[in-house]
């Protein structure tokens, strides 16, 4: 940044550096220096093999390529003049600037989009996906701040009636757009109206891509109750969608039995599931003495997945 600056050099010709140089015949190696144009001053033999020079600060260059040619060992000792504090505020201050420069670069071209590419079976209607991605100023080099990824995907869906899904993530600089075309071989366009609760319970996930959720992950439901409507707001009007979502509740079974002897809870158990149809996460086994009868009382705890268009 600065070797072109005149005052800059100019100064640097008034700054010193001393170098240790190790080797014989240190005279061959001075009366080289000289030939080349590079100043020597300050010249102490330390001994037969070790010589300390001092060179001004802008010959160093031109020092070291020589020595270097000729093998001998130099090792820098010191820096130093009137101007030594000024070069190395100078050569600091270039440090900074280029230490700056290259994170703000970092930072900036990291959050941008380089490539868009499409896969998945309605990776075929990518033209009219890329020209609503246009509309909405989602291009290469657009900034993958201003865009919402989750959002995005659920408009690809409002906008082009040939999706049936999409999904757009980010993986590194590149926008990855997965489609499902909207046709009845996939399977996946015949939504229901509304996704409707089977089972009382807790929600423990929740994924919805087309519709309005009205419950939320960790909401407590009943059988019955609506889950998900087929609605969703775009430009200011409601328009039916249909409902493409996935639920899974963690739902509990309670089931009571008679017998005389105490030692069925496998029996129960066994029987408890078969009844549940469904698979077990957990299950509570009490037993309960009542006159000559022994009552079982097994609970059962699963998770119920309830869906639409999948």
């Amino acid at each position: 940044m600065w070797k072109n600056f005149w005052l800059f050099n100019k100064v640097k010709g008034l700054t010193y550096s001393t170098f240790s140089i190790e080797g014989l015949n240190v005279e061959f190696l001075l009366n080289r220096l000289k030939k080349n144009g590079v100043n020597v001053y300050n010249v102490k033999r330390i001994t037969a093999k070790k010589t300390i020079i001092t060179v001004p600060y802008n010959h160093t260059k031109k020092f070291f390529a020589i020595s270097k040619e000729l093998c001998y060992n130099v090792k820098k000792v010191k820096s130093g003049g009137r101007y030594y504090p000024f070069i190395r505020f100078i050569s600091s201050i270039s440090v900074v600037l280029g230490i700056l420069f290259f994170s703000l670069f970092t930072y900036f071209s990291s959050n941008l989009v380089y490539t868009i590419s499409f896969y998945g079976s309605g990776a075929k209607h990518q033209v009219a996906v890329k020209e609503y991605f246009s509309a909405l100023g989602v291009k290469k080099f657009s900034s993958f701040k201003s865009i919402n990824l989750k959002e995005l995907s659920k408009d690809i869906v409002l906008s082009v009636g040939d999706v049936a899904f999409a999904e757009c993530v980010r993986r590194g600089g590149e926008l990855k757009v997965y489609l499902v075309e909207n046709v009845k071989d996939v399977g996946i366009n015949t939504l229901a109206e509304n996704l409707v609760c089977s089972v009382n319970g807790v929600i423990e996930s929740l994924s919805v891509y087309r519709g309005t959720p009205l419950k939320k992950v960790g909401d407590s439901v009943i059988d019955g109750e609506t889950l998900v409507v087929g609605e969703e707001q775009a430009n200011g009007k409601v328009i039916k969608t249909g409902v493409l979502a996935y639920v899974k509740i963690r739902a509990e079974k309670t089931f009571t039995f008679f017998s005389e002897s105490d030692n069925k809870k496998e029996t129960f158990l066994a029987l408890a599931i078969n009844l549940t149809k469904e698979s077990p996460i957990n299950y509570d086994i009490s037993i309960e003495k009542i006159n000559e009868q022994y009552l079982y009382t097994i609970k059962i705890e699963y998770v119920k997945e309830i869906y639409s268009g999948l």
